[in-house]
Parts: C-alpha cells; structure tokens; sequence
C-alpha cells in the first residue's frame, strides 16, 4: 500500500513540527544526561562495590554487577513500558481526529487512494513515531547503563518496544473510536480505560470476587477479548534473562496483535461505509 506509507509519512511530518514532539526528545536527553551526571559507580573486577545517587549512597555492599543491577535493569524496563504507554495515549489521541476532521477528509478522499489505506496510513504512521521514541529513550538509558557499569544489557529497549507492542492495541482502538466519534478527548478517554481495563480488571485474581457460576463465566468471558498488558511488560525482563519466556506470555502477545488487527478492521469497515 505505497498510499498508506504516504499518509504514515504525512503524519510523521506533522509529528515533527509540533513542539510536544521536541519536548519528547529534549526530556529523554535531559534525564539521561541528568541521570549520568549524578550516577557514580564503583566497579571493581565485576564487582560492584558501591553506587552513588546525586551524592547519596544507595548501596554499598560487595555484589556482582551483574546481579546488583538486574533491579535496576528490570525496574528501567517497566518505566520505559508504562511511561511509553501512558505518553502515547495521552499525545497521539488527536492525529485521527485531525485527519478526519471537516474539510481535511474531502481533500483527501479526492486524492487517488483507497479508504482503507487513509486508516492503515495513519496507524502505521502513529505506531512508527511510537517505535521512534521507545527506541530513542531505550538507547539513552542502554548506553548509559552500559558506560557507567560496562554490563550491557538490552532490556530496556526490550521494554520500551513492549509498550509499543502493547500501544499497538490501544492505539488501534483509539483509532476505530475516532472514526465512529471524531473526538480526540473520546479517542484519549477509550485508551485510558482499555489500558485499565488491561492491567488491572483482566487480572485472574478478579475473577474469584464473583460467584461460582454465570457471573463469573461471563465475567471471564467479557475480559477474555482484552489484551492482558500487565503481562507484556515483562518482555523486557525476558530480554534481560531475568525470567524465562513461557507460553502465557507468547500467547499474550499474539492476542495483542490480533486485537490491534481487529480493531483496525472494525475502523476500516465503518470508514467504508461513511458518507462524507
């Protein structure tokens, strides 16, 4: 779809010149470079003797680096995985809303490209300016870690990319919600909501609060469709070595990805079938 990648492309230059998305990187760089600044590490023989935090100590005792640091690898991973996902939803709810606003969407509907290649464009256009940023603030806090230590590990960029994997979802339903409702508070509010309803009300545990019977099969049943988020996240610690990548997370991530692609099909088919 040559079209598509054109409005992914239009997006993406659109993305440039706001100042949000300068803000974005400015952030990213400045925590990095505020965060190995203040960091100080003892590192003798592989061994970590003690770690300084804007001149505070925050650990002192004789650990292997390797293994001192998995907390810190790990916790970085799921910062970079909620903070990625929470930055998505709440700055890339208007770019759908944009496109189909009043006037834009006749222009564009008069250029030679199907309907369904306008909604891929601009999925794909918010997901490449997601993998962007997640690689961007992964890379930072990577080489960082990795110079200040000298153990490099991948982990972190695995989480940022998992919050992209995750986003994927939650975009896709933000999308299909602009295009029933051209709203961008709508669109933030859908994301919000599936993002909660992915981390904290698909947990199993939630399930044992009903009672036995119909309402826990139909609770189980309704939840089953929502991608399970709190799971995703530990694809950075599976990157890490940290933990062992099982079947349950596999599976995970195809559901994300089957949800992503259905939600797309349900924009596209409404799209479709709007008269504008």
């Amino acid at each position: 779809m040559p079209s598509a990648l054109h409005i992914a492309a239009d997006l993406l230059r659109e993305a440039v010149h706001r100042k949000w998305m300068l803000g974005l990187l400015l952030a990213i760089t400045l925590a990095g470079v505020l965060l190995g600044w203040t960091l100080q590490m003892e590192v003798v023989d592989g061994v970590l003797a003690s770690t300084r935090l804007f001149g505070l100590d925050v650990g002192h005792d004789l650990r292997a680096t390797d293994m001192a640091l998995r907390p810190v690898f790990s916790g970085t991973a799921w910062f970079m995985y909620v903070t990625g996902l929470l930055f998505g939803v709440l700055a890339c709810s208007d770019f759908a809303p944009e496109f189909l606003a009043a006037g834009r969407i006749e222009h564009l509907l008069a250029l030679p490209l199907r309907r369904a290649e306008l909604i891929v464009g601009i999925y794909l256009g918010v997901l490449a300016l997601s993998v962007a940023s997640a690689l961007y603030g992964g890379v930072v806090f990577t080489v960082l870690f990795g110079l200040k230590s000298g153990i490099w590990s991948w982990c972190i960029v695995a989480g940022a990319l998992a919050g992209c994997l995750a986003f994927s979802a939650v975009y896709a339903a933000m999308l299909a919600s602009a295009v029933f409702v051209r709203s961008a508070a709508l669109s933030s509010a859908i994301g919000v909501a599936l993002l909660f309803a992915g981390s904290v009300i698909a947990r199993p545990e939630l399930a044992a609060l009903f009672n036995a019977g119909a309402p826990r099969r139909w609770f189980t049943a309704v939840v089953s469709f929502v991608p399970r988020f709190w799971l995703l996240g530990r694809l950075g610690a599976v990157a890490g070595g940290f933990e062992p990548l099982d079947a349950d997370l596999l599976r995970t991530a195809a559901g994300t990805l089957i949800f992503a692609g259905a939600c797309v099909m349900l924009a596209i088919w409404e799209f479709e079938r709007r008269d504008y």
